[in-house]
């Protein structure tokens, strides 16, 4: 729940900040006419709160901008916002921009931005089920293949919203990695981590001894202060002998079962700094 807590903060401080200086956008305080652009950021499009969503600012005379229309504006030092003009994004090309979004930005004829991870997608045989070839019973369940085992749109679904000039696809980096950037040990891969999903991205990229890079969940490694790869901070490379270390010391004790002693951290954390002493 803390790590949770923490990643939403790391995530969202600006907004905060913002707000607890007074330093929020004009529209937000109901400027009728301003420069700013008010961009709405999704991961999964929900239903039925996504439609309700729409219905209101098609209510509203709202209008969707893509990814071009937005930097045309951006660089039009004359450009002024109505109050109508705004962004839908969503990060991470959830399976729900296929299954819910698209058939409703269809209905509505409202367009969106989708930042993908083209590292992570499927071919896919055939493009899924949308809410649209489902009863009305069962548009929920189908909401939530985001969870499932294909969590993510595949390559026939994204080439099937891009021909229709609804969903403008963008890059969100090749495989929404984090690295290590710096020698602080924040935890150890434990049964009980979440390494998220789909594609492990919790798990910062480690490299082994071939300089080949991994994200697999091998109980035992230690887990550094991390940020995303494109965040621009200086990368740590850790050392890929400790990671053994700490792999194989798991591995002798018993697996999965040594993490049921509650000085599982402590004895990691003594084997990390024994090892770090004598390098």
């Amino acid at each position: 729940m803390l790590k949770r807590l923490r990643q939403s903060y790391l995530k969202n401080r600006a907004e905060l900040g913002a707000l607890l200086t007074g330093r929020m956008p004009d529209f937000v305080y109901g400027a009728r006419r301003f420069r700013d652009i008010p961009v709405f950021c999704f991961h999964s499009a929900r239903y039925p709160e996504f439609e309700h969503q729409l219905h209101f600012l098609k209510r509203n005379g709202y209008r969707t901008l893509d990814a071009t229309e937005l930097h045309e504006r951006l660089c039009d030092t004359r450009y002024r916002n109505d109050g109508k003009e705004i962004v839908l994004t969503f990060d991470d090309g959830m399976a729900s921009v296929w299954t819910v979004a698209y058939p409703l930005l269809q209905k509505y004829e409202f367009k969106i931005i989708s930042f993908i991870l083209p590292g992570l997608i499927e071919a896919g045989d055939a493009p899924g089920e949308t809410i649209d070839d489902v009863d009305m019973d069962d548009r929920e369940t189908l909401a939530r293949r985001d969870y499932s085992s294909a969590p993510l749109c595949n390559w026939r679904e994204i080439e099937v919203m891009h021909g229709s000039g609804l969903v403008d696809f963008q890059s969100h980096g090749m495989y929404h990695a984090l690295v290590a950037v710096s020698s602080h040990i924040v935890d150890f891969i434990n049964p009980d981590f979440d390494a998220y999903h789909y594609g492990n991205i919790h798990v910062p990229v480690y490299r082994d001894e071939a300089g080949r890079e991994s994200r697999e969940a091998v109980l035992g490694h230690p887990v550094y202060e991390s940020r995303p790869r494109l965040s621009g901070h200086r990368r740590y490379l850790d050392p890929y002998g400790l990671r053994a270390k700490c792999a194989d010391y798991v591995e002798r004790r018993g697996g999965r079962d040594f993490f049921k002693k509650p000085t599982w951290r402590a004895e990691l954390r003594q084997l990390a700094e024994q090892y770090c002493r004598t390098r």
